[in-house]
């Protein structure tokens, strides 16, 4: 018997209960969701009904078109002019839409967005074989003998040799932790390049300078807030891994590279993808954050009493 589907075509089993109480909580395709009933101008909405919890939902939880008031394709319009890094009020002009509406909106993405990330991450069979990262400023620290890398650990630096004026005359690469031609060998069996470099993170960096006006040196563009600035990524970020072609990935997108999608996916799919996240993961997912941003050599430290008066 084929899935049940709402007008628009929407099958049954892409979505799932939101109710963080219940056994099949945010599993796609459990058979748990029935029809309750239909609502909304024409009954084109249904509220689903899950047998194993007993909670009733509208169709559209989690998803960018909840509780919009605005018709699904100027939804999707306001979203593809945020995702191309046009302004709030571009956006508003674009989409004939209030600036106040884009704002709104581009908060509930951007939050959406992060927690869409998280929810993709814990689906990943297992984690990134090679990590890059930008260049690294400073002296560094003292040697710290009690720190020890992990077993197996490969790490190698891209360093620039410049004269006297400053000029790069040359670039070498030297090892951190490692035989130097292990990760070179281990660089071409993961297809990512022959020699150590960063020109994938460095790639990265222009295609979001170009797409984003408020990464561009000396930009008129700017920010004003550090959380806005980060919805604004994060919604940029999922569109270009989930609804964008590469050719360097032999014409797929980022998701489907990493196994997390069958086929190219619209904006409209995205802003039609249930998110459900609970309070429990949001915790768990900031304490994670957290270790990660902790250094070992800060943790080691004993933390300072505070001062009482």
């Amino acid at each position: 018997m084929a899935p049940a589907k709402a007008k628009d075509g929407t099958p049954l089993a892409t979505l799932a209960c939101p109710n963080p109480e219940c056994g099949n909580f945010n599993k796609f395709g459990a058979g748990n969701l029935s029809v309750a009933e239909r609502m909304g101008k024409g009954k084109a909405l249904r509220r689903l009904y899950c047998q194993t919890c007993g909670h009733r939902f509208s169709e559209r939880r989690g998803s960018l078109l909840e509780y919009a008031k605005l018709p699904a394709d100027t939804v999707v319009r306001i979203i593809k002019c945020l995702g191309h890094g046009c302004s709030v009020q571009a956006t508003a002009d674009i989409c004939q839409v209030a600036a106040g509406t884009v704002r709104r909106l581009l908060r509930r993405a951007g939050k959406r967005a992060g927690d869409f990330h998280q929810l993709q991450l814990e689906r990943l069979q297992q984690p990134p074989e090679a990590v890059e990262l930008d260049e690294r400023h400073g002296r560094g620290r003292r040697k710290q003998p009690h720190l020890k890398p992990p077993a197996g650990l490969l790490a190698a630096l891209v360093e620039k040799i410049r004269d006297a004026a400053g000029k790069v005359i040359r670039v070498r690469a030297r090892r951190l932790f490692g035989p130097l031609g292990q990760v070179r060998r281990r660089l071409r069996q993961l297809h990512i390049g022959q020699e150590v470099n960063t020109a994938h993170v460095e790639r990265i960096n222009g295609t979001m300078r170009n797409q984003q006006a408020r990464l561009g040196r000396r930009t008129r563009s700017g920010s004003r807030l550090e959380q806005a600035l980060a919805w604004w990524l994060w919604l940029w970020r999922e569109l270009y891994h989930w609804t964008r072609l590469h050719a360097s990935l032999r014409r797929r997108s980022e998701a489907m590279a990493m196994g997390l999608a069958k086929k190219l996916w619209t904006v409209r799919q995205y802003v039609d993808y249930p998110v459900h996240v609970s309070d429990r993961q949001r915790e768990r997912w900031a304490e994670q954050r957290q270790e990660l941003l902790t250094s070992a050599l800060d943790d080691g430290k004993p933390k300072k009493p505070l001062p009482t008066s």
